[in-house]
């Protein structure tokens, strides 16, 4: 799965610029897909990650 086509694709169905607040809520809804619910924290935490670059 290329996650990085599916966020932008998912942004782009949104209305307005892209934006990093915009890729983590994409990538967050993408995580939320994931049938473990380790995988779900660990992907979390990495996209909690990239939101704190924005902080």
């Amino acid at each position: 799965m290329n996650y990085i086509k599916e966020a932008v694709t998912l942004m782009s169905a949104q209305s307005g610029s892209y934006t990093l607040f915009k890729a983590v809520d994409a990538l967050t809804r993408m995580t939320g897909r994931l049938t473990n619910a380790g995988d779900r924290a660990e992907q979390d935490a990495r996209i909690g990650s990239l939101l704190a670059l924005a902080v």
